[in-house]
């Protein structure tokens, strides 16, 4: 372009570095023969996918060929730019099959589709004779991917398009490039769910024709001083149709069977009493982090379902419950969990055409109102029952004075370290704070000195309420023995 002298000479420079741009998507699974490309990926919404994983099903395999009924065709990667090259083949062949595909020439008004030649054509030998897979190359591009935006889509889109809960080696492999330098994808720290302040897991299982929901649910740190406490609840079917079915005759009992078996993961933070954790950082990175994993995500066979666990999808309806509630409001942004399904043990729940969620069934339906019955009703009965049995318990002073001088400890460390990054124009304002700081220590101090006196009080009162009732029984035998 620097060398351009003319006008005519830039746009055409211009041409060449807007098609010099490239999306390439590369994977070593089955690949496509050019009979494939011809029958399937050429062809809309073709069912092969779905006989495939239909075969499977019959010959009772426990594993899926393919994720859902639908890849990622042609039409999709027309979104992203005008030219499409697939570069795949078989373990058998010994050759790549090539298509390629120039969008281009289908917005000429007056050509004719018979006039535009699509097919397959036999392109160079493989990498290796052993090779298997596609390479899926999109230029001309309709935006610009730059390198930030795609940092951003590894933050977030990519950290959890395979299951985070999975270690690091049981994960499907995934690696994101950008002008060849490579972007990491952050995986999810185990500390920070050993954190959690309450939680729920279990299954739903069916054995021999008859469903079971169990439950683990375990209560870890609530904000007031409780043992750590876990249950298990196992709710049978007499209480499922209860739970999930209902009366209005919507939903028939056979769903509860059809829906297959699913396991699940919810934890619990408690935001105002996340702190410090070692290993990950101080408190706001905590939170940060915390907030970076929120949602409870659907995946199947490992893979992300959409939206489920998105930050504007409340697919468990907790927000909604939650503005209807008094005491804890279990909101979507408080949990980080996920719920395990599989093509070969759900088949009856499937993606819509769009793959915005799961098809609206009779199995949808009981899969949904099982999951808000172990958050809603379950962890949250289980939670109110801690309240019930040690919430406004009698403080231990003792406990109280070091938690309160624990306390006093950190937030002056704040202090300090905020007075050494604190401009000297700032410096009263900081001094202000550590005055509040010792006020309130004082003030919590006096508190507790005055506690004390009135539980020393009360016990005087008590043991002078017994000594009265013992002169008044003592009076009362004196007088029936001068009586007598």
């Amino acid at each position: 372009m620097l060398k351009a002298k003319t006008a005519p000479s830039l746009a055409a420079a211009l041409g060449r570095a807007f098609e010099a741009g490239s999306i390439t998507v590369s994977d070593t699974g089955s690949g496509m023969s050019a009979k494939d490309l011809a029958d399937n990926f050429l062809v809309i919404g073709t069912a092969s996918r779905k006989r495939e994983v239909e075969k499977a099903l019959a010959r009772g395999e426990t594993k899926s060929p393919f994720l859902g009924e639908k890849g990622i065709g042609r039409l999709s990667a027309m979104r992203l730019g005008e030219r499409l090259r697939v570069e795949t083949a078989t373990r058998g062949e010994l050759k790549l099959n090539i298509l390629e595909i120039d969008w281009s020439k289908f917005s000429a008004l007056d050509a004719m589709l018979d006039e535009i030649d699509v097919s397959a054509t036999t392109g160079g030998a493989k990498p290796m004779a052993s090779w298997s897979g596609t390479n899926i190359v999109i230029s001309a591009l309709s935006e610009d991917w730059t390198k930030p935006r795609l940092k951003e889509m590894a933050e977030y889109d990519f950290a959890r398009l395979t299951d985070p809960f999975l270690d690091q080696k049981s994960r499907p492999r995934i690696v994101l490039f950008w002008n060849g330098d490579r972007l990491s994808i952050p995986w999810m720290d185990r500390k920070l769910i050993d954190h959690a302040h309450a939680r729920v897991e279990g299954s739903y299982e069916i054995n021999q024709g008859v469903p079971q929901l169990r439950c683990t649910l375990q209560a870890i740190d609530l904000g007031y001083d409780h043992p750590k406490e876990t249950e298990t609840a196992v709710v049978q079917l007499p209480d499922l149709q209860a739970a999930v079915i209902g009366t209005s005759g919507e939903l028939q009992d056979l769903a509860l069977i059809s829906v297959g078996p699913f396991k699940f993961e919810a934890h619990w933070f408690n935001r105002r009493r996340l702190g410090e954790i070692e290993g990950i950082g101080e408190m706001k990175v905590v939170r940060e982090l915390q907030e970076k994993w929120s949602g409870i995500l659907l995946f199947r066979d490992g893979f992300r379902v959409f939206p489920y666990g998105e930050d504007e999808d409340d697919w468990l309806a907790l927000d909604r419950k939650a503005l209807r509630r008094q005491g804890y409001s279990l909101n979507k942004t408080q949990f980080i969990g996920r719920v395990e399904i599989s093509r070969v043990a759900n088949p009856a729940l499937v993606d819509q055409t769009n793959r915005e969620g799961l098809r609206e069934t009779q199995e949808h339906q009981v899969f949904l109102r099982l999951m808000q019955y172990v958050i809603q009703e379950q962890l949250f009965r289980f939670m109110r029952h801690m309240d019930t049995q040690y919430k406004g318990q009698k403080v231990d002073l003792g406990e109280a004075k070091s938690e309160i001088d624990r306390l006093a400890a950190r937030a002056n460390d704040a202090v300090r370290r905020l007075r050494k990054f604190t401009p000297l124009e700032g410096q009263p304002t900081v001094e202000e704070l550590q005055q509040t700081l010792l006020e309130f220590s004082e003030f919590a101090e006096r508190a507790r000195r005055r506690i004390e006196e009135v539980e020393q009080e009360s016990r005087q009162m008590i043991e002078m309420a017994g000594v009265g009732l013992m002169v008044e029984v003592v009076a009362h035998e004196l007088a029936r023995a001068s009586e007598n």
